[in-house]
């Protein structure tokens, strides 16, 4: 009984990591197709931004 258990967790984990690596694959793949500089600098604003709220 536990051994099952654990092999359908692994199995969970495993495909949760599939699923999480290819989406974030896929997210990378639309951001290249972008111009990358704007997104890099709309992430150092932000970061800029999260910065100045804490002060």
């Amino acid at each position: 009984m536990q051994g099952s258990t654990m092999d359908i967790f692994k199995l969970s984990t495993i495909r949760w990591r599939l699923h999480y690596h290819s989406e974030r694959q896929l997210t990378s793949s639309i951001l290249d197709s972008k111009s990358r500089f704007s997104w890099q600098t709309r992430g150092i604003l932000t970061d800029l931004g999260a910065i100045c709220s804490i002060l």
